[in-house]
């Protein structure tokens, strides 16, 4: 918009004083049929900071100023506050005032009285307090805390309200979930018991071993001794056996007497000395002789056959008694083995179910951690503008010291503004938000990609993919038996095609996915999609097409195009990030505000 000469030269020396950022000049508005006033020559927006040191991060006014037609001297500029950060409405009418008194001052004549004007606005704005929008008490820097929305606290009056507001979310919270915390309890108490359980089946099963062990060791020790009480029952069998072959001898012994009357009498030697004895009446043995003691041998013998019968009938009762003592420790064994068996399946049965109640106590506490998210994860919202101030209050402080510093010293022309602030914060609620848009965009994306120019923005329909085989098909013919080209390769007879359903295939599928790509470009331009997301999706899509077809080359190009704009976006984003490092760097190593200020704003 051109300008009178006048005019320029004043807005030259309002930017020499205040910077070119802070003097924007506006288009005028277009006035209405029934608004009074003359035509606007100029309609300036004037950022405007106090010069004092202290409270410099917590106080500025934009002023938006209009000069109507017959400025200097027969009109004068009209002033009013657009917006504003740390100041209360006494400050705001102060300014006004001040504005007022310098414009019935200084205007109205040859020359031009903007800079006299914005000189007291800012004389007035130095003398103004921050006030706290909580308490309405005095600010000062070092006890203020920084908003993106531009209201100033003090810290401990914002710390108070976010106790409050973070017990209010938490009260909520405990009572959208209480079904949910008293299912989480009850599985808590199941698993305790459960774990119980474990326990004490884990203490039978350790009975019931040493039990069996013992029983064991039992039944093989009552094994040992029946196979004793046995063995002994032979072996007098055994004697019985010698002894019978004995009497038998004895027999043999009587016939041998019996033929000696006949054949007559053995011949004996006898030892020296025999029959000398001093006994009366003794004389040498004869048959005679020998036949007496027979009734007193017969009596012996039959007295052992008695005492035989009794220790006979005795050691059968042994072992008979000890048989049935191995055969009751076998089946106490067989029992042990079966407590044994039952109590290591309860406590496999026990562990089972304390796993899968810890499983469903981990699942609960997740979900009740997603439901009080729901609440928790709410951001502070300012007391007076109702912005959002969780995420912006660190980054607000680190902002408006980088912007002190660059306006005292333009370093890097780095600058952080509240527009700057507020947009970063907007974008990454944006991100947030539209997570799950990206998802869904992707999903679309890689579908699309899988089937080639055939796929379908959505899941196609069963008709819907007999075509895109069909298309497909005719593809794989049209490319030679090499069957290099978009979409799935797939094995089907040839079948003869109209060239002019083809074509309008082909131009319906093709415009679908330039229509996707366009889509996918919007949302990256409202900050709702990362630029690194359609840098993957377009650079696979990039190995999809082929270059064969004519449109194919087109959409190559078109992506080309795309992937080098998010390229050049993400390098400019890595400059930005760079010089915001370099310049708190150097904000870290100015020597004092104070002089950065008074050197910033020398007038050549």
């Amino acid at each position: 918009m051109a300008l009178l000469p006048d005019i320029a030269e004043e807005v030259e020396v309002l930017r020499a004083i205040y910077g070119d950022e802070a003097i924007r000049i506006i288009e005028p508005r277009p006035k209405k049929d029934d608004e009074e006033g003359g035509e606007e020559l100029l309609s300036l927006e004037v950022d405007l900071q106090p010069m004092a040191e202290d409270g410099t991060q917590l106080v500025w006014v934009t002023l938006f100023i209009q000069v109507p037609a017959g400025y200097p001297s027969q009109a004068v500029p009209q002033v009013e506050v657009k917006k504003s950060r740390g100041i209360g409405d006494v400050a705001i009418e102060a300014m006004m005032e001040a504005a007022k008194h310098s414009a019935t001052a200084h205007g109205l004549q040859e020359i031009g009285c903007l800079a006299p004007v914005l000189s007291e606005i800012k004389d007035a704005l130095g003398k103004a307090v921050s006030e706290c929008s909580i308490c309405m008490m005095d600010c000062d820097a070092g006890e203020s805390v920084f908003v993106a929305c531009g209201c100033v606290f003090h810290q401990a009056c914002l710390d108070q309200w976010r106790g409050l507001k973070d017990k209010e979310k938490s009260d909520k919270a405990d009572g959208a979930t209480t079904s949910i915390k008293a299912e989480r309890d009850s599985l808590i108490r199941q698993l305790a018991a459960a774990e119980e359980c474990v326990e004490e089946a884990a203490r039978e099963v350790s009975g019931a071993q040493t039990t069996s062990e013992e029983a064991i060791k039992w039944a093989m020790t009552l094994q040992k001794r029946a196979s004793a009480a046995a063995g002994n029952e032979d072996d007098e069998e055994e004697v019985e056996g010698s002894e019978e072959g004995s009497d038998e001898g004895s027999e043999e012994d009587d016939d041998d007497d019996r033929n000696e009357s006949k054949w007559g009498a053995p011949e004996v030697s006898i030892a020296e000395g025999w029959g000398k004895c001093k006994k009366k009446n003794y004389k040498p043995s004869t048959t005679k002789n020998r036949k007496r003691p027979r009734k007193y041998l017969n009596r012996i013998e039959e007295k052992l056959e008695e005492m035989k019968k009794d220790a006979k009938i005795t050691d059968t009762d042994e072992v008979r008694e000890a048989v049935r003592k191995w055969e009751k420790a076998t089946f106490e064994l067989k029992e042990a083995k079966a407590i044994l068996e039952k109590t290591q399946d309860d406590e496999k049965k026990a562990q089972e179910k304390a796993v899968r109640l810890a499983a469903d106590v981990e699942y609960m506490n997740g979900h009740l951690r997603e439901e009080r998210a729901k609440f928790t994860s709410l951001p502070l919202l300012c007391p007076v503008c109702q912005n959002d101030v969780d995420d912006t209050t660190e980054a607000g402080k680190l902002a408006a010291d980088d912007g002190k510093a660059v306006e005292a010293a333009d370093v890097d022309n780095f600058q952080a503004t509240e527009g700057e602030i507020r947009e970063a914060a907007e974008r990454d609620r944006k991100l947030k938000v539209g997570a799950a848009q990206v998802a869904a965009v992707e999903d679309k994306l890689l579908f699309m990609m899988s089937k080639g120019a055939v796929g379908k923005l959505s899941p196609p329909s069963a008709a819907a993919s007999r075509q895109a085989e069909v298309l497909c098909r005719d593809r794989e013919e049209e490319g030679g038996s090499d069957g290099k080209g978009r979409g799935n390769k797939l094995h089907a007879t040839k079948q003869p095609k109209s060239k002019a359903r083809k074509a309008q295939t082909q131009k319906t599928t093709d415009e679908e996915l330039m229509e996707t790509m366009s889509l996918l470009m919007e949302a990256y331009g409202e900050d709702s999609v990362d630029a690194q997301d359609l840098l993957d999706a377009f650079s696979e899509l990039m190995e999809v097409l082929s270059d064969k077809s004519p449109t194919d080359r087109e959409m190559k190009e078109v992506l080309a195009e795309m992937i080098e704009t998010l390229h050049e976006d993400q390098r400019q984003q890595a400059r930005r990030q760079d010089a915001s490092s370099k310049a708190r760097k150097k904000i870290s190593k100015a020597p004092t505000l104070a002089s950065a200020r008074s050197e910033a704003l020398k007038v050549p």
